[in-house]
């Protein structure tokens, strides 16, 4: 993850969003991002906005799927 980055909200380097990726084919059918934009559920904060990222630079840690109700 880089040292650069942290959550506008929170000051952190780990966060929570919305993920939605743009991304571009390569020639061996692979493919790059483009631009990767984190959403905030809150509408206070823009979005994070990450173009011509690695995929060595940032890291998901793990997806949220549901609540699991009590």
């Amino acid at each position: 993850m880089s040292n650069n980055f942290s959550d506008p909200e929170t000051g952190w380097n780990l966060v929570v969003k919305k993920y939605e990726s743009k991304k571009i084919a390569l020639q061996d059918d692979s493919f790059a991002h483009k631009r990767i934009t984190l959403h905030s559920i809150n509408p206070t904060y823009d979005p994070i906005i990450i173009e011509h990222a690695s995929e060595h630079e940032y890291q998901v840690l793990g997806e949220f799927v549901k609540i699991i109700p009590a």
